[in-house]
């Protein structure tokens, strides 16, 4: 992917947001193999790793991280990302609550990238990037299980609402046809696999000793 592609995107301003939990919240379903002070090491880990990838990550004019908790916040400063304190109960209002902060701020499109995706890779996010350049657009990272979504870039930024959950993958892909815009569907283990339930966490190798 050459640099005047991911430039055209990054001069009109494309923000990527990050949604986060207070770390000792997250994960819960983990419970039954990892530890309370493991687990919540873990989303913290995955939380920095995610700021991480995206800071390498070409074509990103500006990260984002919305959430309620001042430690997740102030780790978010630390990394040089726009904090965002959330004020709106639940994943999608607070989607929205920071999709309305950065288009007020003039950024032209949004990818919104959860924190609990452990194989997340820069090539990840570039390739989306290339392939929502040219708006209108909706590109969406199918999860591997519930038809779930585990990267979503809309260009225009606000082009569409968000409906993260079970079966969001086919929601958002048909809210992006009825709002006329082009649908690309990005498919890579990478950005599939999400960490969530005990199954994966043993499969990854994140489990209490014997």
């Amino acid at each position: 992917m050459g640099h005047a592609v991911t430039r055209a995107l990054t001069d009109g301003g494309l923000v990527a947001i990050v949604p986060a939990k207070p770390f000792d919240e997250a994960k819960l379903r983990l419970a039954q193999v990892l530890e309370p002070a493991a687990r919540v090491a873990l989303s913290r880990q995955m939380f920095e790793q995610t700021l991480d990838v995206l800071a390498r990550a070409r074509g990103i004019a500006r990260i984002a991280v919305v959430s309620r908790d001042e430690q997740v916040l102030q780790l978010a400063r630390e990394r040089d990302a726009w904090a965002i304190r959330e004020t709106r109960s639940g994943l999608n209002p607070a989607l929205e609550q920071a999709t309305a902060a950065a288009r007020a701020q003039g950024l032209c499109a949004a990818l919104i990238v959860p924190a609990d995706l452990p194989k997340l890779e820069p090539r990840d996010v570039e390739q989306m990037v290339e392939l929502g350049r040219t708006p209108p657009c909706v590109v969406i990272a199918p999860a591997q299980r519930d038809q779930g979504t585990n990267g979503l870039l809309v260009h225009p930024i606000g082009l569409i609402e968000y409906a993260f959950g079970r079966w969001s993958s086919i929601e958002h892909r048909r809210r992006g046809e009825r709002a006329g815009a082009r649908v690309e569907i990005y498919r890579s283990e990478t950005i599939a696999l999400d960490l969530d339930l005990p199954e994966d966490a043993q499969t990854l190798g994140y489990t209490m000793p014997a």
